[in-house]
């Protein structure tokens, strides 16, 4: 008879106890505060370093859909590949096939402008009331942050890389909004997220040092401090946008 996972005897000592004793490794929601963000930036990098292939192959498409031999998803990179090509005449295709399908495909596809309704059913007249006001509010939640126009590009980049990610947040002044993020600024353990369920889904994204010394003015000296050491590697970034340019991990 086939043994199931959910026959085994369960352990009896408890998983704090585990981790003290070096046992089990703590995850980065684990630790105290203190050592939080030094160990979601060392989780940042070791899902990093794990989705090479994955970032080449992210690298890749954006190739055959832009028509040009891009060397990373970096800003400054495509620039520089566009100029390349032109100078030299070479890599350029007469006809991209792929990219036209895509355009067509988000042309007929996204000048649809779907939304959430609140309907009742059989509800008092306060919460018929309520409902109108969540409808006008999500409309006007809608309108302000531009969904529809960020969600397209998100919708192409689904097409051109399989998956595309709106990121909805609070600003610093408590309101939601919410940006388009590129597939590759994104990282989930392969293992982990298998059953589309993971436990942790990181984000690395490229933030100015002075935008943030902005956002948090208490953390000034660190955010100074911060990426002196290990640069960021863009070869084809000035000198002067590298030093001014902070990793940020977000977990």
């Amino acid at each position: 008879m086939a043994s199931d996972y959910r026959d085994a005897k369960s352990l009896r000592e408890k998983p704090e106890s585990l981790v003290k004793s070096g046992v089990v490794t703590p995850r980065w929601w684990e630790v105290d505060s203190d050592e939080l963000a030094q160990h979601v930036i060392d989780t940042g990098g070791t899902l990093r370093q794990d989705a090479g292939n994955r970032l080449a192959a992210q690298v890749r498409h954006a190739r055959m859909y832009e028509n040009t031999e891009l060397d990373s998803l970096n800003g400054r990179d495509f620039t520089d590949a566009i100029v390349r090509q032109v100078v030299f005449n070479t890599g350029l295709m007469t006809l991209n096939v792929g990219a036209t399908c895509v355009d067509t495909l988000t042309a007929k596809v996204t000048k649809n402008r779907p939304r959430p309704d609140f309907l009742t059913s059989g509800a008092s007249w306060d919460k018929q009331i309520k409902a109108r006001n969540l409808d006008k509010w999500c409309k006007g939640f809608f309108y302000q942050t531009q969904v529809h126009r960020k969600a397209r590009q998100v919708f192409v980049d689904g097409c051109e890389f399989g998956t595309g990610f709106l990121h909805v947040f609070e600003r610093e002044d408590g309101k939601l909004d919410c940006e388009r993020v590129l597939p590759s600024e994104i990282f989930v353990d392969d293992l982990d997220g298998q059953y589309c369920n993971p436990r942790q889904m990181l984000r690395l994204k490229y933030v100015s040092r002075d935008v943030l010394t902005r956002m948090f003015p208490k953390y000034a000296s660190e955010i100074a401090d911060a990426g002196k050491k290990e640069k960021i590697d863009s070869p084809h970034a000035t000198s002067e946008v590298v030093d001014n340019t902070v990793e940020v991990w977000e977990a």
